[in-house]
Order: C-alpha cells, then structure tokens, then sequence
C-alpha cells in the first residue's frame, strides 16, 4: 500500500508467512477519509515470486469500522 501521507510502499500483508490460505484483507487502521490509497499485489508460488500487478487507487470516503 502506498500511504498518500508518506508516498512510500509498504507491505500490508504476507500471506506466505501469516496465513498462506487468507485470500482478502480488510485495514481498518491508520486510514483518513477522503485520502486515494494506492494498491498492488503480487503471488508467492513454488516458483517463487509473480510480477507485481499494476496499482489501483481506491478512496476512504469513510472511516472503516
């Protein structure tokens, strides 16, 4: 995720080491209203790593609760 106060990526979520299973994840914290977060994503396999996807912005027009 790429945090619009910042503007560095950092790593939300490692379904590798957390929980290889999980196939969507909710942030609820440290996230401001009206703010665009951008996304990508990329898929760990026996091969090893996917290229990254392109980022998408997505809006907080309200305060996840």
């Amino acid at each position: 995720m790429m945090d619009p106060r910042d503007g560095f990526w950092q790593e939300i979520f490692n379904g590798e080491l957390d929980y290889p299973t999980v196939r969507s994840y909710i942030m609820r914290k440290g996230i401001v209203q009206g703010l665009a977060y951008r996304f990508k994503v990329k898929a760990a396999y026996f091969n090893g790593y996917s290229p990254e996807s392109a980022d998408a912005s997505i809006y907080s027009c309200t305060v996840p609760s």
